[in-house]
């Protein structure tokens, strides 16, 4: 009988832990899609990356790894402004994005040009 009871409560253990794992971790044991705009993402043409962190960002080429813009930005609700100096050209940049999901930014230029960004994995 105490053998049985010392297997029963084993088991009850195990499947806690089991289910404090999963809770911890999330559905499928995966952590929850990223929200905000913190963090990496790349130009859709895959040209470049920027890094939003804190309130200041960076654009660096993926070929060469070389900084191609720097600056800040603003956050409110679903806009992004963007503020910044090109590095090659040094002149000031301005954006504006749209967090359109979890993993798409849509941009205009103060000149109007539009692009997409896309959070990396």
């Amino acid at each position: 009988m105490a053998i049985a009871r010392k297997s029963v409560f084993a088991g009850v253990v195990i499947a806690l832990a089991a289910l404090a794992a999963c809770q911890t971790a999330g559905p499928g044991g995966t952590s929850r899609a990223p929200t905000g705009v913190e963090g990496d993402w790349m130009s859709s043409d895959g040209v470049a990356t920027s890094r939003f962190a804190g309130g200041s960002f960076s654009t660096t080429a993926n070929d060469t790894g070389k900084m191609l813009a720097q600056g800040s930005y603003t956050v409110s609700g679903a806009t992004i402004q963007i503020n910044g100096t090109s590095v090659i050209r040094q002149s000031p940049i301005a954006f504006n994005c749209l967090l359109a999901s979890p993993r798409q930014l849509n941009c205009t230029s103060s000149a109007g040009q539009q692009f997409t960004l896309v959070r990396r994995a």
